[in-house]
């Protein structure tokens, strides 16, 4: 059965859940992150883990409700374009809660 990912960012973490269908949804996992706006494209970096953090360093920008974002998996190199595909588009659900700002991509 098919499910999406739904990535709700707070100031310092990104909680990322499995959402199987409308109110059903678990969450998967809770990861630290860091973004620099003064590069372009911009930087996001998501500390994976605890235990045996996996690092993924990537790029994002936004796009109206759209956060595009491309990712390292594994600890590659950060990309630098997000090129014709391999990349995610995540879109924005929900009311904000306030404004973004510098301390995460997207709310």
């Amino acid at each position: 059965m098919p499910y999406k990912l739904e990535w709700e960012f707070t100031k310092d973490e990104v909680v990322v859940r499995i959402v199987h269908s409308p109110g059903n949804s678990k969450e998967a996992s809770r990861n630290k992150y860091t973004i620099d706006t003064d590069k372009s494209p911009k930087w996001i970096t998501v500390t994976i883990g605890t235990e045996s953090p996996e690092i993924r360093r990537g790029i994002f920008e936004i796009v109206g409700d759209e956060l595009h974002l491309k990712q390292a998996i594994g600890g590659g190199p950060r990309p630098t374009d997000f090129g014709k595909d391999d990349y995610s588009v995540l879109k924005k659900l929900g009311q904000q809660d306030g404004p973004a700002n510098r301390n995460q991509p997207h709310r």
